[in-house]
């Protein structure tokens, strides 16, 4: 609006917009570009050979996955046949038959040679078969493969012994008893094997010494104290022989072996009584037995020649004559009897013992 010459405002048109700019020229596109042939076809070579390798690597992906299956499936073919098989390999020792057994662990073992129950089966088995040698390097093997088992080494000393080779033997139990992860167990039958091992050689000292820690870890153990007595016997020990026989009667008392080498041992000692003792206890163990009543009739003309007891006398003639109702046959006893029964003037049935 205007102020008009009456001093009013009056309406007046609007001033026109202002002009817009021109828009701004675009661009010329440019024409496309053209590579050369040459490139062209190295483009393509390049790419044809690309698809190419990535075709090929595919496919050595599938065939590769293809004999990763197969081998997988034999894999587990080969653990199902050795399961098989070494189930019933354990059958077969289950019922003690070694020899059935044998080839069962035998074809386990070349499915998998480091398979422990396989090679354990077999080794059983060769022990079981008597194919000692075989079971060496099988036991051998195992320890091998589970060193901190003493058990496989066990074994192996075990199977030395029965090949005889006694100093292999030794050098095992000796390792054996050394480890640190050995039980009570295994370390009592180890020290007894070696005290065995020790005998068998004519070890004599050393072994004493290993029976004296066998007997001392399994008081309860007769045959352990047996043994003792005899090496303590042949060292010329007879009073620790003889402590050492009245303990395996003590344990064994209806053994009549105990008891005639608690009666050895005695008469090696001097003890004539005590031996006498020992004797008519195994007399009342096996009365049709001649030799016992024989050896009590010698022993009670040494404590009468000890003691110049007479009864002695009498009670030995009188065990010699049961030992000839056992056994007619034996002529020089028959002469000993002749000779003595003159010096008896009334023969006394105090022999003891229930005769024959």
């Amino acid at each position: 609006m205007a102020l008009a010459a009456s001093g009013c405002w009056e309406d007046s048109p609007p001033p026109p917009p202002p002009p817009r700019p021109a828009p701004a020229a675009a661009a010329p596109t440019p024409p496309p570009s053209r590579l050369l042939p040459e490139a062209d076809r190295f483009v393509r070579t390049q790419t044809a050979r690309g698809i190419l390798r990535l075709a090929t690597a595919g496919r050595r992906l599938q065939k590769g996955f293809a004999n990763f299956q197969a081998e997988l499936r034999n894999a587990q073919d080969r653990l199902n046949d050795l399961q098989t098989y070494i189930r019933a390999g354990r059958q077969a020792l289950a019922d003690e038959n070694f020899r059935a057994a044998l080839p069962f662990f035998r074809r386990a073992v070349e499915l998998d040679a480091l398979s422990l129950p396989a090679l354990r089966g077999l080794a059983a088995s060769l022990v079981g078969t008597e194919r000692f040698a075989e079971a060496v390097d099988v036991y051998g093997t195992i320890a091998g493969l589970s060193p901190t088992d003493r058990t496989p080494l066990f074994d192996l000393a075990v199977v030395q012994s029965r090949l005889g080779r006694l100093t292999d033997a030794e050098a095992t139990y000796r390792k054996l008893l050394v480890g640190e992860e050995i039980d009570d167990a295994t370390l009592l039958k180890a020290a007894y094997n070696l005290a065995t091992v020790y005998q068998a050689q004519g070890k004599l000292a050393a072994a004493m010494e290993m029976w004296r820690v066998v007997t001392a870890r399994a008081p309860h153990l007769a045959g352990a104290h047996s043994q003792f007595g005899e090496v303590l016997l042949l060292l010329g020990r007879p009073e620790e022989a003889m402590a050492a026989y009245a303990e395996a009667a003590k344990l064994q008392p209806m053994n009549v072996s105990e008891w005639l080498n608690l009666a050895t041992a005695a008469h090696a000692a001097g003890s004539y009584g005590r031996a006498v003792v020992a004797t008519r206890r195994a007399t009342e163990l096996a009365p049709r037995d001649a030799f016992i009543w024989r050896r009590l009739g010698d022993l009670l003309l040494d404590l009468h020649r000890a003691t110049g007891q007479e009864e002695s006398l009498a009670e030995a003639v009188d065990a010699w004559r049961k030992s000839l109702q056992c056994d007619p046959a034996q002529q020089d006893l028959r002469d000993l009897v002749a000779t003595y029964e003159s010096a008896v003037a009334k023969p006394p049935s105090k022999s003891g013992g229930n005769g024959p």
